[in-house]
């Protein structure tokens, strides 16, 4: 799950968005300009975060493959 966690942190950062968590194992908080933008897309794919203000939350656990941070990836 952390290996998953921080592959999904780095590819973000790649993208330019921001993991306020220093510390994490499973889950992210992502800083995001538009937040509603993404939530938009990510209910249309089925992929529910949790969204506060500017941020967004983004829960990983054992059941989570690559192939679902690829999905989460493609959202932002």
């Amino acid at each position: 799950i952390s290996s998953l966690a921080q592959t999904l942190s780095n590819e973000l950062g790649e993208l330019g968005f921001t993991n306020l968590n220093t510390h994490y194992f499973d889950t992210l908080r992502i800083q995001a300009a538009n937040p509603e933008a993404i939530r938009k897309i990510a209910t249309e794919r089925g992929l529910n975060f949790y969204y506060s203000g500017g941020e967004i939350g983004i829960s990983l656990d054992e059941t989570s493959s690559q192939q679902d941070v690829l999905d989460i990836i493609s959202v932002f």
